[in-house]
């Protein structure tokens, strides 16, 4: 009965790994990566694209954008070299994704107030 019990539970965890190592090889990558970009771009009703998108469950589930860039049209832009996600494993094995931490690196931000009118006049980074 033991060994029963084993071998199921070998058989179980060899299926969970080879899913979690072969699943990413069996996505259509740049289908997925401009369907995100067409998806936030949508969200912030402005322009966000990145060179290279690398996604990853082990040891946590996390993801790594290169050379972001976000442009929203008379509000702001933004760039930054590299941007780390990591998600909580639980709402994501619910259908959710929630973000438990992000890092940049070499973040830029560039705020426009007032309808992107050009003004001398100081900026109130909190209110823009």
């Amino acid at each position: 009965m033991k060994r029963a019990a084993y071998a199921v539970g070998a058989t179980v965890l060899t299926a969970v790994l080879a899913v979690a190592l072969l699943g990413p090889a069996l996505v259509d990558r740049p289908a997925v990566q401009a369907e995100i970009q067409q998806r936030l771009s949508k969200a912030l009703q402005g322009q966000v694209s990145w060179e290279a998108l690398d996604v990853a469950l082990f040891p946590a589930p996390h993801g790594e954008l290169r050379k972001l860039r976000v442009e929203i049209p008379d509000k702001l832009g933004a760039t930054a070299d590299q941007v780390d996600v990591y998600l909580r494993l639980w709402p994501l094995l619910r259908g959710r994704a929630e973000i438990s931490s992000l890092s940049l690196k070499k973040p830029g931000i560039r705020i426009q107030a007032g309808g992107g009118k050009a003004s001398d006049e100081p900026i109130d980074a909190l209110a823009a």
